[in-house]
């Protein structure tokens, strides 16, 4: 006799639908009297011979068939016998004739002891299953009720899912009120229903600050002295000014065991006027104590290149530099504002054009209109920032752009005056002027540049400009305060010996961008660095190992290395004993002077499409001495750009917290948690 599922499984739906329609928390024997009505009602009598069918429709057939302990299917819709090795077919690979008739049949003619007791255990469990669902009448609707329940708190899947809710916000810069709005709540019950949200407070406050503990611990063993893979650490420090307070921005930057450029936000933090002068006693040496970070590990400090804050960096003798990208800034400042009356004039008049359309809409829809008629590209008028002097050049770009359209527009509307043909001829010649400035500085201020671009653009910078100046037309003078300004500002790159090793090593560059008087202190400043680092890696393992008076056999090492004066020897003979015994690295200066000719021997890399990094992870096994150098030297950045980078996340993160209790705390570990997540992979 055959079993009418179907029916039956409409009929135990309905039943559930029911059940949850009319919304009655049931118990025991309630739920068993539910599960034995019918829709209208009435009792039914075969409710446990239903159930067992239910069941044992939603079962897997394998799970309580006991044939297949005796056959298996190799292939879809073939069984093979385990006792003969015999193909048997099944009827079909798959759908309602596929049966296991002819499995039956099989064992019945071939394997008849196998087949009574495979029979057998095909009753018992039946009677099994019947027997259970008899006891326990409720188990399936109690299944189903409990696909509904929500999830408890201390669940692990919960607790996952509230990290990465917390983590969204926190990379995303989303304020924690997300979680309370309604799209928001939708979108969590239908991706997991069973996960409760939790308040806007939970994530904010609790969740919060266990999640920055944690990346804070993560943090502080990767730059920690023992936990840090290169001993020596590069930092760039950058200000925002605000009408109230200024916030300033701690960035480290290594490169680590695989050649990969790392970057850490290490503090944000929020400071007054009077603070930032003296930021280093104030700000930045308290920060290397709090993060295990000893002084001699600073291999160099970018900063802002105020004149206040350069002084105080001196005085501590922290090693320092001025942003390369603010000095850039300084000398086209200085020489767009102290530049010919001609030049000033004409963007003065540009910067008239632009503001009329940023101030008005009507006079927006009317240039649309005449730029359709003209078949001009449909772009808004720029306007510049007098602080930002690429936005200068954007704008007079999209001006040149947009020439046939002001001048119509001036022809037919007035409002202003369109610059004449020899005005436009001026602005072309000043946007050829700054192109080239504009293009260091985005080599400059990309997330990949190190200290040895500085010197190769500088050069370039000075001899386009040398160039153009015997040719130029209307802007000779404007190119010639340029130029002054980078003879002052830049004239002793050379001198800096960061900036000339951080060259040498460069695969891209190498010697070529470095005059031949710099080639021959270059060496030895070399051998300078050499012995910085390797001291202080000395230092590092001292630390690891412990006192060394417990360790005898550095001792005895030391006493066989020591050169002792002989009996009776005068002051000069102990001299020049004590001189021999403290340069145990003077045998390390020939390999590395030979492995630095070799280097240079080899040809460049392309400056463009070539990585540095990648080349020293390459053949950093053939260059063992010069590669701790280039893992120091192309560390650090040019200019203090990685630490503002970090402002807009600030700004946004203060716009939206500040107001709440302990808003700016809340900013400075939403800002660190931004940037430090990816870096530690979401692992921790």
């Amino acid at each position: 006799m055959k079993l009418h599922l179907r029916p039956l499984k409409v009929t135990r739906e309905k039943q559930c639908l029911k059940l949850q329609e009319t919304d009655v928390c049931q118990t025991g024997s309630d739920l068993i009297q539910t599960a034995a009505q019918d829709p209208r009602g009435r009792k039914r009598s075969n409710t446990t011979q239903h159930t067992l069918k239910f069941a044992q429709r939603k079962m897997p057939k394998r799970l309580y068939n006991p044939m297949w302990l005796h056959f298996t299917e190799p292939v879809p819709g073939r069984g093979k016998c385990i006792h003969c090795d015999k193909i048997v077919s099944m009827g079909s690979a798959s759908g309602k004739t596929k049966n296991t008739t002819n499995l039956w049949r099989h064992l019945e003619t071939h394997h008849k002891d196998v087949f009574q007791e495979a029979k057998q255990s095909k009753e018992e469990m039946k009677k099994s299953v019947e027997t259970q669902i008899q006891e326990s009448p409720t188990t399936i609707l109690s299944n189903i009720l409990l696909k509904e329940a929500k999830w408890k708190e201390n669940d692990f899947k919960s607790k996952k899912i509230d990290k990465l809710i917390a983590e969204m916000c926190a990379t995303d810069e989303l304020a924690f009120s997300v979680v309370s709005g309604q799209g928001f709540k939708r979108l969590v019950a239908a991706l997991e229903p069973k996960y409760e949200l939790k308040s806007e407070k939970f994530y904010r406050s609790d969740l919060l600050e266990n999640l920055y503990k944690r990346v804070h611990s993560c943090i502080r063993g990767l730059v920690s002295s023992r936990g840090a893979t290169e001993s020596f650490l590069s930092f760039t420090v950058d200000c925002l000014h605000g009408e109230v307070e200024s916030i300033m921005i701690l960035t480290c930057h290594f490169i680590d065991d695989n050649w990969e450029r790392r970057k850490v936000v290490l503090h944000v933090k929020a400071m007054t006027e009077a603070s930032i002068v003296s930021y280093v006693h104030q700000f930045f040496l308290p920060l290397l104590t709090y993060w295990n970070i000893h002084q001699k590990r600073v291999f160099l400090v970018l900063r802002d290149g105020g004149a206040d804050v350069s002084e105080d960096q001196r005085l501590t003798e922290i090693p320092g530099l001025s942003c390369c990208a603010h000095t850039l800034q300084t000398v086209i400042d200085q020489a767009l504002n102290n530049s010919q009356q001609d030049v000033q004039e004409v963007i003065v008049k540009i910067r008239t054009c632009a503001g009329h359309f940023h101030d008005s809409t009507l006079a927006k829809q009317r240039l649309k209109l005449i730029q359709k008629e003209l078949n001009v590209p449909q772009n808004h008028m720029l306007l510049d920032d007098s602080a930002r002097w690429v936005s200068t050049l954007q704008m007079l770009r999209r001006a040149q752009e947009q020439k046939r359209a002001l001048g119509s527009y001036a022809q037919k509307y007035g409002h202003f005056s369109a610059p004449t043909s020899e005005e436009w001829e001026l602005a072309k010649s000043v946007m050829e002027t700054l192109a080239p400035f504009e293009e260091v500085t985005r080599d400059i201020c990309s997330g990949d540049s190190s200290l040895s671009c500085v010197i190769p653009n500088v050069s370039v910078l000075k001899k386009i400009l040398e160039a153009e100046c015997a040719v130029a037309k209307g802007t000779a003078q404007f190119r010639e305060a340029m130029l002054r300004g980078l003879e002052q500002k830049y004239g002793d790159l050379e001198e800096v010996k960061v900036l000339v090793l951080a060259t040498l090593l460069d695969p891209r560059y190498k010697c070529n961008a470095l005059s031949e008087d710099v080639l021959i202190t270059a060496p030895k400043w070399l051998c300078e660095e050499e012995a910085a680092c390797a001291a202080l890696k000395k230092e590092d393992n001292k630390e690891e190992e412990g006192d060394a008076e417990s360790k005898p056999v550095c001792k005895e090492e030391e006493e066989e290395v020591e050169v002792q004066p002989p009996p009776g020897a005068g002051l000069v003979e102990q001299m020049f004993a004590s001189l021999l015994g403290q340069t145990p690295q003077e045998h390390k200066s020939p390999e590395l002077a030979e492995q630095l000719e070799q280097y240079l021997s080899e040809p460049l890399i392309d400056r463009k499409c070539g990585d540095p990094l990648s080349w020293w992870r390459l053949n950093h096994p053939r260059f063992d001495l010069l590669a701790p150098l280039a893992r120091r030297l192309l560390a650090a950045p040019p200019a203090s750009v990685p630490a503002h980078r970090v402002f807009p996340a600030v700004s946004h993160s203060s716009d939206h917290r500040t107001t709440l209790p302990n808003g700016h705390e809340n900013a400075e570990k939403l800002c660190f948690l931004k940037h430090n997540l990816p870096l530690v992979k979401w692992e921790y």
